[in-house]
């Protein structure tokens, strides 16, 4: 199961029929906040995360998962990639990050390679 937030209807509706036309399971929130009040992150396979949104960011909800002994892999984006964001995602521990706009390929091949590693695991910014 991904667990996908983007505050954006249009990309978050995208990005699920995407996911749903390769038959991977998901759920779609439109802020993290709306995921922490409905479901515990961590029982998602993989979370795919936009870094800005009101509210908690998507950067705030994967240093929150760093500190827990849970490996899970999170895929973060972007419409702005700054060094600092980059530096930030790192750090905490993303598989991926991907920089609006990306091709539905860049972000499904993160997706299966995190689903691969994620018992392996497998950390840091592909």
């Amino acid at each position: 199961m991904i667990y996908l937030v983007d505050d954006d209807d249009a990309t978050r509706n995208a990005i699920a029929m995407l996911f749903d036309c390769e038959q991977i399971p998901v759920t779609a929130f439109p802020s993290c906040d709306h995921l922490l009040r409905t479901v515990d992150p961590k029982t998602a396979d993989c979370l795919v995360l936009d870094i800005q949104m009101p509210g908690t960011t998507g950067l705030d909800l994967l240093e929150r998962l760093k500190i827990t002994p849970i490996s899970l892999p999170v895929i973060m984006m972007t419409g702005s990639l700054t060094p600092q964001i980059k530096a930030r995602a790192e750090a905490a521990g993303a598989f991926a990050l991907l920089e609006k706009p990306f091709n539905g390929n860049e972000l499904l091949e993160a997706v299966k390679l995190a689903l691969a590693g994620r018992g392996a695991g497998t950390n840091g910014i592909h």
